[in-house]
């Protein structure tokens, strides 16, 4: 009886023991230095990006909800000696309010070179290498032609992705950026904050159009799993955002929308590859429209977005 307590004891300070070792393990990798600037590995990816846009009325009544998502998919090119990725759009699905679900046959197999040129318009003229033209006249599977506001959503959906994946998600060149955040709960003030990209869109979104940020800032926060694989985890904050939309929807008919927003999130980054696993972002958007002739018209939308990096087969089952 004595020697089995005895050894019951020992096994007992053995496990005590080991796991200290391991806590001590755990502890030091956490107090380590990470690195982000690593070059993404050259094998394709597939993401699908989904956005929901809840609309409100002033008196907090919820009217409406929309959903958007894009299936994407990115290959890497060599291109005049350069690296670079092309992103092929499959497929683009937009469930209106209604729950009625139609797709843009336009845009089906569309693709273009992250921060390149396009057939008519130059890399400097564009943003994130993404042509306006193609955004033109877009209409669903029934022949129906997209709201010019949808439109933009559309479009918008592009252009959040590489911003999250890319401009958040990749070291900079020129500032603060992901490969500043060696250690975790770092902070910084990204090299984008205070940035006012246009938003001027083909020929009815005018010039004087932008959206202007604030002061984005990132924060490395934590490590996880995610797809197998371990990630670091980093949330990013835009600030105090604004925007103005100059809209003409007719000749000789401008409307004009102001409007402020907050949006932030998490993203989850592949310690090996560096690609982003995941994405999870959350916006507020408050703006007020005048329409001449009818007067102002206010509103209020909370926007989510997921934007998960998925296998071959799981891309395809999800497209059917």
């Amino acid at each position: 009886m004595k020697t089995r307590m005895i050894l019951t004891v020992i096994t007992f300070l053995f496990v005590l023991g080991g796991m200290n070792f391991h806590h001590a393990q755990v502890k030091d990798f956490l107090q380590g230095s990470f690195n982000w600037e690593g070059k993404r590995t050259n094998e394709i990816q597939y993401f699908v990006l989904e956005t929901t846009m809840l609309n409100y009325q002033l008196n907090g009544n919820r009217s409406g909800k929309d959903h958007l998502k894009l299936f994407l998919e990115c290959s890497p090119i060599n291109k005049n000696g350069k690296d670079l990725f092309k992103y092929t759009c499959i497929k683009f699905i937009v469930i209106n309010s209604n729950g009625v679900e139609v797709t843009i046959p336009e845009l089906e197999g569309w693709s273009y070179v992250f921060g390149g040129e396009s057939e008519t318009e130059k890399a400097e003229e564009l943003v994130f290498g993404i042509s306006h033209s193609k955004f033109e006249n877009l209409k669903d599977n029934t022949g129906d032609a997209l709201s010019q506001v949808v439109t933009y959503w559309i479009y918008n959906t592009f252009i959040d992705f590489h911003a999250f994946c890319n401009v958040f998600a990749e070291p900079t060149t020129d500032g603060k950026g992901i490969q500043d955040l060696s250690r975790l709960n770092q902070k910084i003030i990204h090299s984008s904050a205070n940035s006012e990209p246009p938003v001027n869109l083909g020929t009815n979104i005018k010039e004087g159009s932008y959206f202007k940020n604030g002061e984005i800032s990132l924060q490395f926060i934590g490590v996880g799993i995610v797809n197998d694989a371990i990630c670091g985890i980093l949330n990013f904050d835009s600030g105090e955002s604004s925007f103005k939309m100059l809209i003409e929807p007719m000749p000789n008919m401008l409307v004009t929308t102001n409007g402020a927003s907050h949006y932030k999130g998490t993203l989850y980054i592949n310690k090996e590859t560096f690609w982003v696993e995941k994405v999870v972002m959350d916006e507020f958007v408050l703006a007020e429209t005048e329409i001449p002739g009818q007067g102002k018209m206010n509103q209020v939308i909370e926007r989510g977005t997921i934007i998960s990096n998925v296998t071959k087969d799981e891309f395809h089952l999800t497209l059917k």
